[in-house]
Parts: structure tokens; sequence; C-alpha cells
């Protein structure tokens, strides 16, 4: 099994390969290590066939490895619906939790937690749940502040910095959520919301984070 920080640099190399090419430099800034660090880790990760490394193309997870690395988010995803459904946290404080929660890895743990939480597709914040096989559950890839008007739902978000989540929450821009976008004042880039009896403003920083599909 993979230790504590293997796991962490599995993770850390399935979401950063989502943008691109993963050099090891980019990993290093990632995690906050030195770039040596970094080829260490790498080199031990390589010679459990985890990854495979080359200047070229970069640091890629082997089959084996994007297997793990999708196991430990699926881990992380469950852990943060059971703290946000079951306990009552708030969908900005989960994260730091599942953080540590996700290295808890008997296999029959997370199937049981899976099974108890009625096996959901969604975290909190709308990202798919990793299956038991690593196949990920399709949502819309539709960015809010690129869309006409019309009524839609909130699926999902782009960035889940907490700044940005307690903001959401306080306008009710929550998952689920149906809103309706009235209209995009083009002189201060501002988009106006209908939300429940509610209208509401928010800038572009906000408009393109929030991913929706139509209502």
């Amino acid at each position: 099994m993979p230790t504590l920080s293997q796991e962490n640099y599995l993770k850390a190399l399935w979401h950063l390969a989502a943008d691109g090419k993963v050099t090891l430099q980019r990993l290093a800034s990632h995690l906050g290590v030195s770039p040596a660090s970094a080829l260490a880790m790498v080199r031990k990760l390589s010679a459990n066939k985890l990854v495979t490394y080359r200047r070229t193309t970069g640091i890629r997870l082997t089959a084996k490895g994007r297997l793990t690395a999708l196991q430990i988010v699926r881990r992380h995803r469950l852990w943060e619906v059971f703290l946000h459904d079951k306990l009552g946290y708030q969908w900005d404080e989960v994260h730091s939790i599942a953080e540590q929660l996700e290295h808890v890895a008997p296999a029959d743990l997370t199937e049981r937690l899976d099974a108890f939480l009625g096996y959901p597709r969604f975290d909190p914040h709308g990202d798919p749940i990793p299956q038991h096989d690593g196949t990920l559950p399709g949502r819309s890839d539709l960015v809010l502040s690129e869309q006409p008007p019309a009524m839609y739902r909130i699926v999902g978000l782009v960035q889940t910095h907490d700044a940005l989540l307690r903001q959401l929450h306080s306008l009710n821009l929550t998952i689920g959520q149906v809103v309706e976008l009235r209209h995009h004042r083009s002189f201060d880039d501002v988009f106006v919301l209908r939300v429940g009896q509610n209208t509401e403003h928010i800038g572009r920083a906000v408009a393109e984070r929030i991913i929706v599909e139509p209502a």
C-alpha cells in the first residue's frame, strides 16, 4: 500500500494532469515542497510502477497509479458527503477534514460508507465521485458566465476556495439550486440572477466558476 505521503503525490498528479503536462516544478509548487524532494518521491513512485517520468513528457500516472489516485479521490469525496449530509458541516468546512480521513483505507470501509450514503454520484461541491472501478459520473461543463439568459441548475464549481464557497452560500447559490440568469450588464461586467424571491448580482470572477445545466 502507498504511504500517506505517496497518496498525496498520486492525488496531486491526478488533479494536475487535468490541466496539462505535469512538470517536476509544477508538482513541487503545488505541494509546497522543493523540486529535489518531489524528484525523490517521483523516483519511488516510478519504482513501484505508479508513475513514469521523462523531462520531455513530464510525470504521468500509469494505469495502476491512476486507479490508486482515483481510489483516494473516491474516499475523499465520500467523506465530504458524510461530513456535509450526516454531520452538518458546511461545504467550506469539509475539505480539510476529508484530507485526513481519505487515508483511512480499508476497502470494506469505503464500500460500506458508499452504501450508507446511498451511493452518491457527486460530493457537496458537485465534483463527481469515482466509482469502485475508477469510472467517473458525467457532469455538465457549461459555465454560467458563458450562457444566455435562461433558467439553470447549479451542478458544480470550477474552484472550491473557502472564500468563494462562503460567498456563494450567503447568496443561496449552492449545488442543486435553480436560478434564473436575467441578463449580463456589460458596462460593469455583472450578472443579474433571480434566486428564489431575491435578485442577486455577481461579478464575472464568481459567474465563471459556477457550472450549470439547463433547468
